[in-house]
């Protein structure tokens, strides 16, 4: 044998053991797990690590030079007669935060923690942190003291409707899907009336990192907030400070709103202007919805600048075409399931088929399905991309008794569709949601009347609801219950 068939040996032999290994080690963990993910994460990666040398550098640590970097990012230039618009105060009065033994709940606290000693650190928790309430100091690096705060403050924002009824991201029974499904519909509507939506979809410079600190805390009062809980919320802002590196400005969460074009474009940028609030023109979007051969070319501007128009924008991570048809947007996703199927059919060696059901549906199934109740009723041939993508699915994982069991992709739309609408029935949705459509009594209780539809995209949005009223009377529990309902489909 020679040198050359030996080495070929060899390395086949050391990939076949290594296969074995990796297997073994998917094989001991529980399905579904944590462990069981990280190891999956490990694994399309093939256990590399980055090519990029560690960061270093001569002048300080590295966290000197990214506290730099923020510190840069997180400062505005607050001219010096900048006034901040003050607001008439409301009515109501909040409570003080008391944080007591009952305050801790259980999503509060890692599970490891919460498994073996949660009854003793629960008490000490409270102590500690209704201390730091009532002195106005902050511990560093402490999550739990922000969830209970922010869930007593959310509670009284709710209870007094003190958050606009147009806010749909970050509360509770509310979601973007929400906010989609009504956008799309009055889309369509306005389509149908006049032929054609103008849309803007604006984004504020460095959201992420620049927010007006002094003009957010001197409004918290006007909403009846206690002094303690102002000063201690103005300790927190002040936290993300350093000793070293002073920042007046940053913000948490990156903010990205799309409005109609109207002409309050213009006292949009003189709201930005008093509050010092930057609009990112560069990210700005501009499209016409129409289903007219030519459409109307009249220059949108804002600011003083011409808003440029394009064919397409994102929402949500949905993308959104002048022609409201979906392909676009289902052959994007149909193509990344598409890669991550692939790489599933190369490493099918280390996982048996229940890993292979579980990859799926966690990684990519879940990304077929996102925001279906909007894109549901788009051309069977550009669904059918989707329901492709689940035949390769059945074919890698190659088990009946567990295939079986998926269900079809339309028919998990149309619950999903069905049951959204439930919860839109039951109240659970903004005023502008449930003023759409009008309760009448018919073969179901909570059957809806149809608005007249003359065009095909207002026929196919999420409203009105046609697979609704097909419904027969047996499916609707006697109470609200939305598991019960998704159970009889």
């Amino acid at each position: 044998m020679s040198n050359a068939t030996s080495f070929w040996i060899a390395v086949r032999n050391a990939k076949n053991q290594h296969n074995i290994e990796v297997r073994h080690r998917v094989m001991s963990q529980r399905n579904g797990s944590r462990s069981f993910w990280t190891l999956v994460k490990q694994i399309e990666k093939n256990y590399s690590h980055s090519s990029l040398p560690p960061f270093s550098c001569q002048d300080g640590t590295i966290a000197e030079v990214l506290a730099k970097i923020f510190a840069a990012n997180s400062t505005m230039d607050v001219p010096t007669n900048a006034q901040v618009k003050s607001i008439q105060r409301v009515p109501y009065t909040m409570r003080e935060v008391t944080l007591r033994n009952k305050t801790v709940r259980r999503d509060m606290i890692p599970a490891i923690v919460l498994k073996r000693c949660a009854a003793e650190l629960a008490p000490v928790l409270s102590r500690f942190f209704q201390i730091s309430y009532e002195s106005g100091t902050f511990p560093e690096n402490c999550k739990f003291a922000h969830r209970c705060i922010n869930r007593e403050l959310l509670n009284y924002l709710e209870r007094h409707s003190l958050i606009s009824d147009r806010q749909y991201g970050f509360r509770h029974q509310r979601s973007t899907g929400d906010l989609l499904a009504y956008v799309t519909q009055l889309w369509g509507k306005l389509i149908q009336s006049y032929g054609e939506a103008h849309v803007v979809a604006l984004c504020i410079r460095k959201a992420y990192d620049q927010l007006w600190h002094a003009a957010l805390l001197s409004k918290l009062p006007s909403y009846g907030l206690p002094e303690k809980l102002c000063r201690w919320i103005s300790v927190v802002i002040g936290g993300f400070s350093s000793s070293s590196h002073n920042v007046n400005a940053a913000g948490k969460k990156r903010l990205a709103t799309t409005f109609y074009l109207t002409r309050d474009l213009e006292a949009i940028a003189a709201w930005g202007r008093n509050n010092l609030v930057q609009f990112n023109a560069s990210k700005t979007q501009y499209c016409t919805l129409t289903n007219k051969k030519r459409p109307s070319a009249h220059p949108v501007s804002m600011d003083g600048r011409v808003l440029p128009k394009s064919h397409s924008f994102r929402l949500v991570e949905v993308q959104i075409t002048e022609d409201l048809i979906w392909h676009e947007h289902i052959s994007s996703i149909a193509a990344a399931a598409g890669n991550k199927l692939r790489y599933l059919f190369r490493a099918e060696k280390y996982f048996s088929p229940h890993d292979l059901l579980t990859l799926y549906k966690g990684q990519i199934r879940s990304s077929l399905e996102y925001s279906s109740h909007v894109w549901r009723a788009a051309a069977p041939t550009t669904l059918f991309m989707l329901d492709a993508a689940q035949r390769r699915a059945v074919r890698l994982i190659d088990d009946s008794s567990l295939t079986d069991s998926l269900g079809t992709l339309s028919h998990r739309r149309d619950v999903g569709h069905l049951a959204l609408f439930y919860h839109y029935t039951n109240g659970h949705c903004s005023s502008e949601l449930s003023s759409i459509a009008r309760l009448t009594l018919a073969s179901h209780p909570d059957r809806v009347e149809l608005r007249t539809s003359r065009t095909g995209r207002y026929d196919r949005s999420f409203l009105p609801p046609r697979l609704w009223n097909n419904l027969q009377e047996e499916p609707f529990p006697s109470s609200t219950n939305l598991r019960q309902f998704k159970e009889v489909w």
